[in-house]
């Protein structure tokens, strides 16, 4: 006759001290474990200071980039890279790198991401290019140009900033709680989480 076992479950809040930093260090990850934490828009929004400073309204709000895949390290790395990115709205692109309209209708721009080696990555870069292949840019024209590429670098680590802020939020102590209390999960008396 086969022997019944039984084990006595917790409820998170009913276990010891030692036994909660067991499980919140064993299930630090259960909030990230996926791509659905960063997998949101406004990364590369405007605050409000920023909208109010450049004159936005409506559609011009949104976004500076919109893109098709998003690459990041937060770790060792510390890059963001917009895969197949272009300005959302091109007139609020105009106000906020602060590029006057007759020095915008005479340039071009791409975008660039890094790899070297598949070692080391590089934020999303802007590239302008005068459109006319027999000038340069003259002295004026490149300090505007060099103070749009660093507002766009500004902005994109901004972005790298807000995802690893959220990671962070999403690793907490206090998070990691939350998802495991929202979730009812139960665990046996030394913090081990019991699959039911």
């Amino acid at each position: 006759m086969p022997t019944t076992k039984t084990i006595q479950l917790f409820k998170f809040e009913e276990l010891s001290e030692n036994a909660q930093a067991k499980v919140l260090d064993n299930e630090r990850y259960i909030n990230v474990d996926g791509d659905f934490w960063y997998d949101y828009d406004g990364k590369t929004g405007f605050s409000s200071d920023e909208i109010k400073k450049y004159h936005l309204k409506g559609k011009e709000a949104d976004d500076l980039l919109t893109y098709k895949k998003l690459y990041f390290d937060l770790d060792r790395g510390q890059y963001i890279q917009f895969i197949g990115c272009e300005f959302n709205h091109e007139e609020t692109a105009r106000k906020y790198l602060g590029i006057p309209k007759k020095l915008w209708d005479n340039i071009n721009w791409h975008f660039t991401n890094r790899d070297f080696g598949g070692s080391s990555h590089e934020n999303t870069k802007i590239v302008f290019e005068c459109l006319y292949d027999d000038r340069d840019f003259n002295e004026k024209e490149q300090k505007i140009i060099d103070q749009a590429v660093e507002r766009f670098d500004n902005k994109v680590f901004e972005a790298w900033k807000g995802l690893r802020d959220s990671y962070e939020y999403a690793t907490s102590d206090e998070e990691v709680k939350n998802t495991i209390e929202a979730n009812d999960y139960t665990f046996r008396e030394d913090g081990t989480m019991e699959n039911i």
